[in-house]
């Protein structure tokens, strides 16, 4: 595919063989640090026993992955932190 897209953020044109989920590698940057402060809150409500806490950042992990169809590689999928945070609905 040739040509040049907007960037579904900030809208600069960008070669579609650089854009991914849409997004400019400027703005994926950006979004892989949001995600990453996600990730850390999730960690963090493990950390401290608050499953509560935990299953909500889950839940702003998966609508984030959703709308952006990004996740961080190594990090565990939704499934498994929701698994981990003990929702009985989880499953693997």
């Amino acid at each position: 595919m040739f040509g040049y897209k907007p960037c579904a953020i900030c809208g600069a044109e960008t070669n579609v063989v650089d854009l991914t989920a849409g997004v400019c590698q400027e703005c994926k940057a950006e979004l892989a640090v949001e995600l990453s402060s996600l990730q850390r809150r999730y960690d963090a409500a493990m950390l401290d026993g608050d499953h509560g806490a935990a299953a909500g950042a889950v839940d702003a992990i998966e609508t984030f992955q959703e709308r952006w169809g990004l996740r961080l590689t190594a990090a565990p999928t939704v499934a498994q932190m929701r698994k981990a945070a003990g929702d009985p609905l989880a499953s693997l």
